[in-house]
């Protein structure tokens, strides 16, 4: 019973309930049970900051190795704060087993004086560019990233890095309230 066959198993009244056709039930529920389960939540546990440095550096979290011949959906969502000098970037290093689709980028434009007042950056950005986006001194930058990463037999190690967009002796900090879902995905054929 392939996961996604939500059809029941069938005997007819009267019928014995025999240890194959248990299994097969038990089968089921147990499939449904993982399927309903492949979805994980990474969350910073710290705030981590960066001063005076424009080089990207891996995150302290958003670090992760995939299970082997799978497609997962990876979707972050960072709080990031700095003053507007800043900015912020980041972009994504991936083991040689990983192929990822582009990157859905949404979050404040760069080199704006107001992040609540301007437009936002809505862009498709390969995993190794550097996506850039706007800090501001009052207000916290709600960044966002999605993709679909499809990995192989070994080397699936997936990671972010992120620094300022221009050196400044300020803070950039991405918070603990920032985080990223991890869906396993099935190819719909």
């Amino acid at each position: 019973m392939a996961i996604g066959d939500y059809s029941n198993p069938t005997w007819t009244p009267g019928e014995t309930l025999t240890a194959a056709k248990m299994q097969l039930i038990t089968n089921k529920i147990l499939e449904l049970d993982s399927f309903d389960k492949k979805r994980a939540i990474l969350k910073k546990s710290a705030n981590q900051s960066c001063v005076s440095d424009a080089t990207v550096n891996d995150d302290n979290t958003f670090n992760i190795t995939l299970v082997a011949n799978k497609i997962y959906e990876i979707e972050l969502n960072l709080k990031v704060g700095g003053v507007t000098a800043a900015d912020f970037k980041c972009a994504w290093v991936k083991g040689a087993g990983i192929t990822m689709t582009d990157r859905i980028c949404v979050g404040p434009s760069s080199g704006v004086a107001s992040i609540i007042d301007t437009n936002a950056t809505f862009m498709t950005r390969a995993y190794n560019d550097e996506a850039g986006y706007g800090t501001e001194d009052t207000y916290f930058s709600s960044i966002r990233e999605k993709f679909l990463v499809y990995t192989s037999a070994s080397n699936n190690t997936l990671k972010l890095q992120w620094a300022q967009a221009s050196s400044t002796a300020n803070n950039t900090t991405v918070y603990a309230d920032s985080y990223m879902k991890i869906t396993e995905v099935i190819a719909w054929a």
